[in-house]
């Protein structure tokens, strides 16, 4: 994209659509920010495919119907799970990948340009009182909680209350978050 104030071009990626004429684009400096086509300069860059395009077009080929994935919305910095419901082949208006959201709504895209994660079904299976593991990815370490109360509507559905009272509790996605269910063992 072409910033006047600037007098320079900026390569990025189009991380997500956000409607017909407006796009979302993670700059390759860091920087993210919403594009108009239809208003701003732009062009389309040309550039070989890597190895990690290889990688990723591997990883989209291996979902079928039915599969449990979280896609990444970068403006609003969430993942939101959903079921990879159809799949076809692209065309110029819609993507070959109809998601259908845990939230009700639905999509077509195309996932080689989007971010998203593999998830397990077993996070719809949790109810209040299930025992689970967080992971914590910044200590690279899980930590022990309860799930406290479900709001299937929200975007972080699970509340978990910590055994370690200084963590306290956390509204949380575990259907995108990393964690483990715990077993209890009876005598």
């Amino acid at each position: 994209c072409y910033w006047p104030d600037d007098d320079q071009w900026y390569k990025g990626t189009v991380a997500d659509k956000l409607d017909d004429d407006r796009f979302w684009v993670s700059y390759d400096d860091g920087d993210e920010g919403e594009i108009n086509i239809n208003e701003d300069k732009w062009r389309r860059s040309s550039k070989p495919k890597t190895q990690q395009d290889e990688q990723k077009r591997a990883r989209v080929d291996k979902l079928r119907l039915g599969s449990r994935i979280a896609v990444y919305f970068p403006h609003e910095k969430e993942y939101y799970a959903g079921s990879l419901t159809k799949k076809r082949v692209a065309s110029s208006q819609k993507g070959p990948h109809r998601i259908k959201y845990d939230d009700g709504d639905e999509e077509w895209t195309d996932l080689f340009f989007r971010k998203f994660k593999r998830i397990a079904k077993k996070s719809d299976q949790l109810e209040v009182g299930s025992r689970v593991a967080v992971y914590d990815e910044k200590r690279n370490k899980n930590y022990h909680a309860t799930v406290v109360k479900i709001k299937s509507e929200r975007a972080r559905p699970h509340k978990v209350k910590y055994d370690k009272e200084s963590r306290g509790k956390e509204w949380l996605n575990l259907h995108v978050h990393p964690f483990l269910v715990m077993m209890v063992e009876w005598d």
